[in-house]
């Protein structure tokens, strides 16, 4: 048995078919689809904007300067550490909102970590609310708690942003961590950052306290 072939006729706009899509249509049709981009955009470079405004950010004239000591900490600790050695940053920044720390915002703080080769581990630039957020609660702990707590943790050394504390409160942190880790292993050319080394207090941690005990 053999079926008889049945023939499809295209449909026409004769024969009350689908007619076909007017040119007027077609580009009326690609306009929409052109404003819905740039809208969608627009919203884009709004958000980022809101995140990451120009208010914060400091004059073009300051930004040699600032890049220069960027680079002169960064170096300095990394002649100073061994590959792979962890430094804890003051003062704790919040990312990825841009809250103002004392004179600087919380991305200046990522100068040292972008001006260095790479070889250390920096504690700036976790997310707020994910694992980076232990930083704000050993940061809040009394100083001799904090470095403890750092010095237990291998962290190699503490650095100091002089410029991110309002009033005194650098002058009096840094009494305290000279008072318990002596006098600090490098202070920039401009005087505005500094570091501490955490070395020896690990050592003398884990020499009264054993190893097994500090690693706890």
């Amino acid at each position: 048995y053999r079926a008889p072939r049945i023939a499809m006729s295209q449909p026409s706009s004769a024969s009350g078919g689908i007619p076909a899509p007017s040119a007027s249509a077609e580009t009326a049709a690609r306009a929409s689809k052109a404003v819905r981009w740039a809208v969608g955009v627009m919203l884009v470079c709004v958000a980022v904007a809101d995140q990451y405004g120009t208010a914060s950010l400091p004059p073009p004239s300051f930004d040699e300067a600032r890049w220069s000591t960027d680079v002169e900490l960064a170096s300095d600790l990394q002649s100073a550490l061994p590959d792979g050695a962890m430094v804890f940053q003051l003062p704790v920044g919040t990312y990825p909102a841009e809250l103002p720390l004392g004179a600087i915002s919380a991305n200046d703080l990522l100068g040292p970590s972008v001006a260095g080769d790479g070889t250390l581990r920096w504690s700036v630039g976790a997310m707020s609310g994910r694992a980076g957020d232990w930083q704000r609660t050993v940061a809040a702990l009394p100083t001799a708690s904090m470095v403890a707590d750092l010095a237990a943790a291998d962290v190699a050394a503490l650095s100091v942003d002089r410029r991110g504390f309002d009033g005194g409160s650098a002058d009096a942190l840094e009494a305290e961590l000279s008072e318990l880790l002596g006098a600090p292993s490098f202070v920039s050319t401009d005087g505005t950052r500094a570091w501490y080394d955490l070395r020896p207090l690990r050592a003398e941690l884990v020499g009264r306290d054993g190893a097994a005990a500090v690693a706890e």
